[in-house]
């Protein structure tokens, strides 16, 4: 989950042939769905629909005073269920750039009939993110800022060196036109890198190549792989807990990792399972697991204890990716300020030379 932003610019949601009126919520280009909002959410359904509640009234309460990036949301859930839309389906029209943990789990919360005991567990999940959501925060805010102030610094430093003099420009190659242009190129280039994202973002194929890529990339990949595996044990302990098929578990719980090097494989798994294979071979067939983790998934399967290792396993795989995350945010830091080291050490030998040069052609004038 990213964090909360403004809802702008704004433009409405139309489902064609859905039976449904023009939706009142207003999609915007960032997502509103950040783990604080979806965590107060499922603290809602959980007290209220354990209550006795039905959904319909809970939403009810949620579209009054519920988090406020996703009141309307709540409003056009309320109205789908009134028309008599299952839940699953109205969370899945009107949330649908929530993360995929958070379908899922709908799915599940909706085929069990366990919409308190699947919302708990959610808001616990969505605790931890938000948590270390903060952590990140906290611990890179001052590198980040310091590594700007830098890039602000060389720049005026060398747009004031370049109105010195001849020897400036000799050094700068005219001073204010060439940062000018240094500062254009960076901006097509960051341009140029969004675009890519963007193109490797289009499609599922492209989406697990890149997820792949990254869940190599050494002390990020270790990040993700972590959370991904957290979403994965959680998902596969709540859906094996219930009445769904084993085939279709592993499918959602695949799903709900959000990372489309493990959901891109969910079908094929899904039919091994269908098939007679065992669950941990099944699983094992996509790289992306661990060994020790399909271990301990062949024990649970042998005794028949697979939601409660998968809960212990969720909960291991939490702590573990705070640990990574932690370790991520301090060479992330290291690594800035070594930046910023050496951006303040060619600040200093620019300004040197430049009045060494000025010096020089005042003696020899």
């Amino acid at each position: 989950g990213l964090p909360a932003t403004s809802i702008t610019p704004h433009w409405s949601l139309v489902i064609p042939g859905s039976g449904f009126p023009k939706c009142r919520r207003k999609l915007s280009m960032f997502t509103p769905y950040s783990p604080a909002a979806l965590g107060a959410w499922c603290v809602a359904i959980k007290h209220g629909h354990g209550a006795g509640l039905p959904l319909a009234r809970v939403f009810e309460t949620l579209a009054r005073s519920g988090p406020r990036p996703l009141r309307a949301a709540a409003g056009d859930i309320q109205e789908a269920l009134k028309r008599g839309s299952s839940f699953d389906d109205a969370v899945k029209r009107f949330v649908p750039g929530a993360p995929p943990v958070f379908l899922a789990m709908a799915v599940v919360a909706d085929r069990t009939g366990h919409v308190p005991e699947v919302f708990g567990e959610l808001e616990t999940y969505f605790r931890e993110q938000e948590k270390l959501e903060r952590q990140f925060r906290a611990q890179a805010a001052w590198p980040v800022i310091q590594f700007v102030s830098a890039i602000v610094v060389l720049t005026l430093v060398v747009i004031v060196l370049g109105f010195i003099g001849p020897q400036a420009e000799a050094i700068f190659g005219g001073g204010p036109k060439r940062m000018v242009f240094a500062m254009l190129t960076i901006g097509a280039l960051a341009a140029a890198g969004f675009g890519v994202f963007k193109y490797l973002k289009s499609s599922a194929e492209r989406q697990a190549k890149l997820g792949a890529f990254l869940l190599r990339v050494p002390s990020l990949g270790g990040c993700l792989s972590a959370l991904a595996m957290s979403r994965f044990c959680l998902a596969l302990k709540l859906t094996t807990d219930s009445t769904i098929p084993v085939g279709q578990a592993v499918k959602l719980s695949l799903q709900a990792t959000g990372f489309e090097a493990f959901a891109s494989q969910s079908k094929r798994i899904a039919k091994m399972i269908t098939d007679g294979a065992d669950l941990s071979t099944a699983i094992g067939s996509n790289p992306m697991f661990p060994n020790e983790f399909l271990g301990y998934l062949s024990i649970a399967e042998a005794s028949g204890q697979i939601p409660e290792v998968m809960a212990r396993q969720a909960e291991h795989y939490r702590e573990e990716a705070s640990r990574r995350f932690t370790r991520l945010t301090k060479q992330m830091n290291f690594g800035l300020a070594v930046l910023v080291g050496l951006c303040l050490i060619a600040a200093i030998f620019m300004v040197f030379g430049a009045y060494v040069n000025a010096l020089n052609t005042n003696l020899d004038g």
